[in-house]
């Protein structure tokens, strides 16, 4: 993608930023979980023009695991753009090749703060909210992968997780860090995931409104090194097929942004 931005700065911590952009985003999938090596994916591109404008504050003292701070963010964004979509061999046999025209606007709310410290125990929360007027794409995954998606742990970004994107949802978290000598933390969070309207797997339209909510737990031992942190973690995601996870990581678990971020 290529985008063109321009910022003011508010005071120093804070920022106004304005940019508009083209994007070629290509996805390849399976429609199932099972696949062999014969099986052959399908491919969907989206071809798009974009414009944002977004407000963000950011006062942590981390780029990941911060203790202390403030982060808030609120962006909003409008997409146009064309789907080409060809399924493979796994796809459905009533799904065809797809050529559509898209256009919508989505709004994502962020707000991370940390309370101050009381002896050796500081509390956070996690709110965040968003919404899509996104039409639905080809097939019930091209429309998940288009979609806003819920990832508030380390290990979040790196797994795509059906039950946690939804066009419209807002999420909740509390966070209780233990912190010894500055250096090394001791976090326990969890939190509860609501989408308004679920994208039905069978139909590829919307579900009931708030028909099922989710939740998000971990805890983990973090330890901050001059290089980067170091980290141990349990995680759980309810209602995936592997619930548990166990994450190791030394440094930075950073992505590039999406282009529709």
């Amino acid at each position: 993608y290529a985008y063109l931005n321009a910022a003011l700065p508010i005071t120093n911590k804070d920022k106004l930023v304005g940019g508009a952009g083209i994007s070629n985003m290509s996805y390849e999938y399976y429609q199932i979980e099972q696949f062999s090596v014969k099986d052959t994916p399908d491919v969907t591109v989206f071809d798009m023009a974009t414009a944002h404008l977004s407000y963000e504050l950011n006062t942590l003292n981390r780029k990941q695991y911060a203790t202390q701070g403030t982060y808030l963010n609120f962006k909003g964004r409008a997409i146009y753009g064309e789907e080409y979509s060809i399924p493979g061999s796994t796809a459905n046999d009533s799904i065809k090749p797809t050529r559509a025209i898209h256009q919508w606007i989505q709004f994502k709310f962020v707000y991370d703060k940390y309370y101050k410290q009381r002896g050796l125990l500081r509390m956070g929360f996690l709110f965040e909210a968003a919404h899509s007027t996104q039409p639905f794409f080809n097939n019930y995954t091209a429309s998940l992968l288009s979609s806003p998606a819920f990832q508030p742990l380390a290990e979040s970004k790196t797994l795509f997780q059906k039950n946690f994107r939804a066009h419209t949802y807002a999420a909740f978290g509390l966070k209780n860090i233990i912190t010894v000598k500055n250096k090394i933390d001791l976090r326990m969070e969890a939190y509860i995931y609501q989408p308004y309207q679920e994208i039905d797997p069978h139909t590829n339209q919307y579900s009931e409104p708030f028909l099922r909510r989710y939740f998000i737990g971990t805890a983990a031992i973090v330890a901050h090194s001059p290089i980067g942190p170091v980290c141990f973690s349990l995680n759980y995601y309810h209602n995936e097929l592997q619930p548990f996870s166990f994450l190791f990581h030394f440094g930075y678990i950073i992505f590039n942004k999406k282009s529709t971020d």
